[in-house]
């Protein structure tokens, strides 16, 4: 979640209204269309570790194909995955995400009286309210992270 949200800190009640908009849409984003690749075997070889990797498939495909998952389950799986639409989901978190940092930069700016915790020391202003899924991102030792690493 820190690749898309950043490492800000969202403590108003404002913030936290708008961070549940984009768990909203953020989650289906990534269960019904982000693949995604996982270990199923480590071996160590001296002071290496060999990994074998699954090929990469969406946590959505994962469950249709798991034995032990009901039909009933998969069935409502696969209605929910026939509503959504990737562009559509894609729009709507970087909407959500945009919500977020105006609430964000309000409260930078002094726009909120009440918070729910004291602000951090030296909070890092957001760098715009662009779509933020998906790209690099400072990390807070100054380096930055890189695409699925």
């Amino acid at each position: 979640m820190r690749r898309t949200l950043g490492y800000y800190r969202f403590d108003t009640p404002a913030e936290y209204q708008a961070l549940r908009e984009v768990y909203e849409h953020l989650c289906p984003l990534l269960n019904f269309f982000y693949p995604s690749g996982r270990i199923i075997q480590k071996t160590r070889v001296g002071s290496q570790v060999e990994k074998k990797h699954d090929p990469p498939s969406t946590p959505f495909q994962r469950l249709l194909d798991c034995p032990e998952v009901q039909q009933g389950i998969k069935e409502e799986l696969r209605r929910r995955a026939a509503k959504l639409h990737i562009l559509k989901q894609k729009h709507l978190v970087d909407l959500a995400l945009a919500k977020l940092m105006r609430a964000y930069e309000q409260k930078a700016r002094g726009g909120v009286a009440e918070r729910n915790v004291p602000p951090a020391q030296g909070t890092a202003h957001p760098q715009g309210a662009s779509s933020m899924v998906g790209k690099r991102r400072k990390a807070p030792g100054g380096g930055a992270e890189e695409k699925g690493r």
